[in-house]
């Protein structure tokens, strides 16, 4: 008798998006208002276009897997996503890209145009143009202001419009979308309580305070699925994918716990791992003995594990989970026998 083991090829690659909606308002070079002859005064210590500039092109040239593609759509007013340059996330790519990036900022320096912030628009115009379902998408918002424009139906926009439509994200997740949202505020003028407090409770989204904007960042991306078969596999490798050249800091702890169904087979609850080669090993620990447990279950089943980053708001660098699940697919086939008689 022989036991067959099944093994599974698996060939999940998904490339990544990087789409950055860089705010380029003439408030982000200092502009804050105009003299009694309209003369535009211009606060040189609140003057952050270089250094977001700098940020801009240092995110983008992070990026170490080639077939990343990287959009960058500055926007401003109803001007909306005023253009485009787009590329993948090679040598030559993230060189043209920062020099488009470069041109386009001493073009806005010198046009010195003084427009409204419309962070809706440029949130909808992205959405519609370069989210795709072939890729895992990530938007970036980098801005300093609040949005205070018209929309086209020219009623006024509030707060509560944005934080209205930043909870609508969660719709391209329903659609089998996956993109995370990073909403960027820059400076004290870019935050508000409503904001900070949507930004924190919508799914597949996150903000980045004016204290953090400008640390190195990491976006850990966890496998979608982990299969493991319930008689041969003690424990699980969850892998995150890391698109950044940074090293990730080395005590980066995730916090693990079974939800749903898995509370029935499985004892994780709130258990801490240190991520380790860019993955934690987590130990299954079922309540039943594998004898019970392939009773219990059928050949293929999948359960949900929560996880969490431990201590995210860190003074080094900024550190995001791009997902706060994953699947966990159970194997439970019955061994496979061939008798062989040998007649004399």
């Amino acid at each position: 008798m022989f036991c067959v083991k099944v093994i599974t090829a698996q060939n999940d690659y998904i490339p990544q998006r990087y789409i950055y909606l860089w705010d380029v308002t003439y408030s982000m070079c200092g502009y804050i208002g105009t003299d009694e002859r309209g003369k535009m005064i211009i606060d040189q210590e609140k003057d952050i276009f270089d250094e977001v500039v700098d940020l801009l092109k240092k995110q983008i040239n992070s990026k170490i897997d080639p077939n990343t593609i990287i959009v960058v759509c500055p926007f401003r007013g109803k001007e909306g996503l005023l253009e485009t340059f787009t590329g993948n996330a090679t040598k030559e790519g993230i060189s043209l890209i920062s020099m488009a990036i470069d041109d386009f900022a001493k073009k806005i320096k010198l046009e010195k145009k003084l427009t409204n912030t419309d962070v809706i628009s440029a949130i909808r115009q992205a959405k519609a143009n370069y989210i795709r379902p072939d890729a895992d998408n990530f938007l970036v918002i980098l801005t300093d202001g609040i949005q205070n424009e018209r929309l086209s139906d020219g009623k006024p926009t509030t707060m509560k419009d944005l934080c209205k439509e930043i909870e609508a994200w969660e719709d391209l997740d329903e659609n089998n979308i996956f993109a995370y949202l990073y909403y960027y505020m820059l400076t004290v003028n870019a935050t508000d309580d409503k904001l900070k407090e949507t930004l924190e409770e919508t799914k597949n989204v996150s903000g980045v305070l004016p204290g953090e904007a400008f640390k190195p960042s990491f976006i850990l991306q966890p496998a979608k699925k982990v299969v493991a078969n319930i008689k041969d596999d003690k424990k699980i490798s969850l892998a995150f994918k890391i698109n950044e050249r940074t090293p990730l800091p080395d005590d980066i702890e995730i916090s693990v716990s079974a939800e749903g169904e898995a509370e029935k087979i499985l004892d994780i609850d709130d258990e801490i791992f240190t991520i380790y080669n860019n993955q934690i090993e987590i130990p299954l620990k079922f309540y039943y003995s594998y004898e019970d447990l392939k009773d219990k279950l059928p050949e293929i089943s999948t359960v949900t594990l929560e996880i969490e980053l431990v201590d995210k708001d860190r003074s080094d660098a900024i550190v995001r989970l791009a997902a706060d699940s994953f699947k966990l697919e159970l194997i439970n086939k019955p061994e496979k026998t061939l008798t062989i008689t040998l007649k004399r």
